[in-house]
Parts: structure tokens; sequence; C-alpha cells
């Protein structure tokens, strides 16, 4: 692993500590001064941990002027990024930011308030997982106003993260295709406004690309399933979506996951415990409390199918049709060599197929629901899509045209 990916892999772990740490501090009713230090050495210890276990990789140069010019498309990328952020930026964030993940962050500033934000009716979400809005909550009491820097601060980080990651996870094994992934997200005008929209669904994407990544290196140091279950616990965290991951990320990795069982439960058991006592207290999820007699209707109404369908297709051909493209090929790759897509591609099928039968069977109207969530949802995938298929792609070796360049 490269140590710059390891190195923000323990960020997010330490952003979601703290997200848990600090709900869990409003509930024992610790002062902040507490919760800083119980943070503090967290962070101290995990760092500490995570540069014992989790061994780096130094980059091999076969070129002289390679690390000039793998710096220099690396510098290219976050200037683009930052450059186009300032035009599409929005102040606040889109709606969903100032309606829901701010709004729950504000009841969560004020120890004396926060268990009213449980008392909320259904159009604020009282039941939406905290990482983000705790997160927020803890800065603002520690900063001590409603700054926008801080939810605007962590939008960004991601933002430059996601790209960030797969290029430093890629660039030693085929530096063309790991430019190429590279440039397609940090380029990519779709991708830019949800990460900057300040939602949880790219942290979501992040959490589970470093989950993935993590996973590679757990089946040479089995330590390590312990950071792979802590990062599918802040996926838990993070989003409802983030339950259905995690479970499908347990089903296709299930055989390392339980041959290291204490670990794989030492990594998830604070998430889980965190995210049961916010269910615990909080109202039940409208797509649950809403569910009725015409619930199992729905999995036989055709127009629904069509409907959903009809979504796929136009964003897989739209703002995804080169992650599409890059996807049939490897298929069509895999089909003639008689092998295998693998174990992530299927199980990255898999993830999108559940989030279609989210739609297929919620109470609210389709094409509401569609039109409100489903661009968003989908794109809590790319991440992962794009590294895996760049990935597989990095094994073919079919882009590389000189020595160096691999």
């Amino acid at each position: 692993m490269q140590r710059n990916v390891r190195t923000i892999i323990w960020l997010m772990l330490l952003l979601g500590s703290i997200s848990m740490i600090y709900f869990l501090s409003l509930i024992a009713h610790l002062p902040v001064a507490v919760t800083v230090l119980l943070i503090i050495i967290y962070g101290l210890v995990s760092y500490k941990w995570l540069r014992k276990n989790m061994p780096v990789s130094e980059e091999v140069l076969t070129h002289k002027g390679d690390s000039i010019r793998d710096y220099a498309l690396f510098f290219i990328g976050l200037l683009f990024i930052v450059v186009r952020s300032y035009f599409i930026e929005e102040q606040y964030g889109n709606w969903d930011a100032w309606w829901l993940w701010d709004y729950h962050a504000k009841y969560l500033q004020d120890p004396a308030y926060w268990r009213e934000l449980f008392k909320l009716n259904d159009a604020y979400h009282p039941d939406y997982p905290l990482f983000v809005s705790s997160l927020i909550a803890f800065f603002w009491r520690c900063i001590g106003n409603y700054t926008m820097l801080v939810p605007y601060t962590f939008s960004i980080i991601v933002t430059l993260a996601v790209p960030a990651v797969i290029y430093l996870s890629l660039y030693n094994k085929n530096r063309f295709v790991a430019a190429v992934a590279y440039l397609m997200l940090a380029m990519n005008p779709t991708y830019l406004l949800f990460g900057l929209s300040q939602y949880a669904d790219q942290p979501l994407g992040l959490m589970f690309l470093c989950a993935l990544i993590t996973m590679e290196q757990a089946r040479l140091h089995e330590e390590l399933v312990i950071v792979v279950a802590a990062l599918l616990g802040c996926c838990i965290w993070m989003k409802n979506e983030g339950l259905w991951l995690s479970l499908v990320f347990v089903m296709f990795n299930a055989r390392l996951l339980f041959a290291n069982w204490k670990r794989f439960a030492a990594g998830i058991a604070f998430p889980v415990v965190v995210f049961g006592f916010l269910k615990l207290n909080a109202p039940a999820n409208d797509l649950v409390k809403e569910q009725g007699a015409d619930t199992f209707a729905q999995l036989f109404d055709v127009t629904r199918y069509k409907l959903v369908g009809n979504y796929f297709y136009t964003r897989f051909t739209d703002h995804t049709l080169v992650i599409t493209a890059c996807t049939i090929m490897y298929v069509i790759y895999c089909y003639l060599t008689r092998r295998s897509p693998g174990r992530n591609i299927w199980m990255l099928f898999t993830c999108t197929v559940g989030f279609g039968f989210v739609y297929i069977l919620t109470p609210h109207d389709l094409s509401w629901h569609l039109a409100t969530s489903f661009d968003r949802v989908l794109f809590q995938l790319v991440p992962a899509f794009v590294y895996v298929l760049a990935r597989n792609f990095c094994e073919l070796r079919l882009f590389v045209s000189r020595e160096g360049f691999q």
C-alpha cells in the first residue's frame, strides 16, 4: 500500500471515530475537553498501530523523469478540482445539506437539546445515521459557532481524496491506467457536483473504496481485517445505504472475514453499538414504517421495473458513460478469455441491483423518489467501480507503451 493512501485511510477512520465518540459523549454528558482528550488518544494509538501493521510499498522508478511526471499529473488533477469547485460550489451546499445534515448538526452541537433531534417529523429524517452531522457538530462546538467552513472543508477533503486514493493506489501498477482513472474523476463535472454538495453520499463512496483497498492488503496481512471491519462500520454510521453495502461486502468476502471473526468483531463492534443506540432512540425509517399490504404486489408490477430500468439506462449512458463502456469492454474480454470478471465486479453489481430493488419497493411516489435521489445514490458506487475496473485493466497490461510507463 502506498504511504499516503494509508494516511488517508487513517484520516477517514479518525473522522469516523470523532463522530461516534462525540455522539456517545452527549449520551454520557462528558465535558468537551474529555471528548477531545479521548479523540487525541484514539488518533495517536490508531496511527501507531497502522504504521506497525499496515506495510507500505515504496515506488521503484525506472526512468529519471518518472517522479516529476507523476507529481505534475497529480498536481494538475488537484488544481482542476480546486479551480472548477470555485465555479460550481453552492454557498451552503445543496438542499439536503442544510435541510438534513447541517440541521441535525445544530441539534447535536448543543448538549442540552440534542435529544430533540429524534422528535422531528419524518420530513427531516431523524433516523438518518449521524456520521456527517455529529462530525460537524463536534467542530462547531469546539469553535463556538456555526461556521459553514466546517461542512465545506469536509466535502472538499473527500472530493480531493477519492481520485487521489485511486491514483496513488494504482500508479505503481500501471501509470497510464492510473492517470486515466484519476483524470476521469477529477475532470467529471457530475462527480464534482455531488462531491461538493456536502451530502453524505461521496463520503460513503470514499469509505467503501477504502474498505476495498484495505481488503486487498488483508488477504496478505490478516491482522488488517480489523481495519476493514472498522471501515465497514463507518459506512453503516454514514448512511442507511451503508448497511446494505457492508452486508454485501461481508457476503462476498465471508471466508476471510469469518476466518478472522475476532478481529472482524473487534473492528465493527463500536460502530454497530453506536448505530444500534441511534436506531433504538430514533423513529422508524420512513421506507420501513410506510410499507403496507401493497408492498409485495409491487414486486410484480412491470411498470415499476420499466421506470427504474429507464433511469438506470439513462444514467449509465449519460453521467457514467465512460464507466459503463469500460465495464462492458472488460466483461466482453472476460467472456472471450473464459475468465470470471472477479469477486469485486460481482459485488458491485449486487450492490447496484439492491439499490434498484429499494426503488421497486418504495412506499413513496416512484417517479419523485427516483428524481430526488437516484443520481446521488448511484454515485456512491462510482469510486469503487472506477478503482475496481482500473485495477483489473492494470493487470491486463494492455496499455503499456514502454517499460518505464508500467
